[in-house]
């Protein structure tokens, strides 16, 4: 074999390559283009973060909630709640109310990890968390 075909077909056979390289990727963004491209959070109990938002509040919650989301840490008087906007950082006090969806009284003990949960409260002095007057401990649809 001369060397002009050795390069003719060390060519051709890059040519291949990047010809199948780019189908792939064609085929890729083809059948990813119907799909739901919306950032999870991973497997969990409840629904999906901001899925209760806009929907009306329960009996003992007098506006829509502020945020909405999943405990994904609790520690002391702080929790980081998963949000479809992103990480939260809500404190709590001796005020916070925290509540079931039917409006009975629940305690701190259920504030953990992986629970769903809807904070009404105001931004606090440091800008930087949330200071929750309730929150209510929400289940997913058809969970009872």
């Amino acid at each position: 074999m001369t060397t002009q075909q050795r390069i003719l077909i060390t060519i051709g056979g890059c040519l291949l390559v990047a010809m199948m390289v780019l189908g792939a990727f064609s085929l890729g963004v083809y059948v990813g283009s119907g799909r739901d491209t919306s950032p999870r959070l991973g497997p969990g109990p409840g629904p999906a973060p901001g899925a209760l938002q806009g929907q009306p509040p329960g009996p003992d919650m007098p506006r829509l909630p502020d945020i909405v989301g999943r405990i994904e840490n609790a520690s002391g008087d702080t929790l980081t709640i998963a949000t479809a906007q992103g990480f939260r950082t809500v404190q709590t006090d001796q005020d916070t109310r925290i509540v079931r969806q039917d409006g009975s009284d629940d305690s701190r003990d259920d504030l953990r990890p992986g629970r769903s949960v809807a904070v009404i409260g105001a931004p606090s002095a440091d800008g930087r968390s949330f200071l929750a007057e309730i929150i209510a401990l929400v289940e997913p649809p058809g969970i009872r």
